[in-house]
């Protein structure tokens, strides 16, 4: 058995359990970095800020593979590589309305916080742009 204060004073008395001891341990832990922190922060005058980033910021600085394709290759005189569900663009209007298709689905997954899906629909695009353009698809 052990007693716990919680923050009004309030004295309670509960059986130990593992996880429980666990928990509190956790707890014990974390309020000693806070504290540490704080008085870190106070000492050197540091105000802490949370960080500002737009989903889109995070979705462009997730991938940084190479920009020729596989191993450094030139993707340049390859079959295009499609998109998954859509057929050989005939005109350049219809490519670029798949394109702008498969921007506007990788953006909803994205705003969902599918980051995963978001990312495979970003490297189709690319694939598909290295293929027909010869472009890497990086800014």
């Amino acid at each position: 058995m052990f007693r716990l204060q919680d923050k009004t004073g309030v004295a309670a008395t509960q059986p130990t359990r593992p996880a429980m001891i666990t928990s509190l341990r956790a707890i014990v832990e974390t309020d000693r970095r806070r504290i540490k922190q704080s008085s870190y922060n106070k000492k050197y005058r540091i105000t802490p800020t949370s960080i500002q980033k737009d989903v889109r910021d995070m979705i462009d600085g997730v991938h940084a593979g190479g920009g020729n394709g596989a191993k450094g290759r030139s993707t340049r005189n390859r079959a295009p590589i499609l998109p998954e569900g859509f057929d050989q663009p005939a005109s350049a209007t219809e490519m670029a309305k798949m394109l702008k298709t498969l921007e506007r689905k990788m953006f909803k997954h994205a705003e969902d916080l599918e980051f995963e899906l978001a990312a495979s629909v970003r490297d189709q695009i690319t694939a598909f742009k290295s293929t027909q353009w010869g472009m890497s698809g990086e800014r």
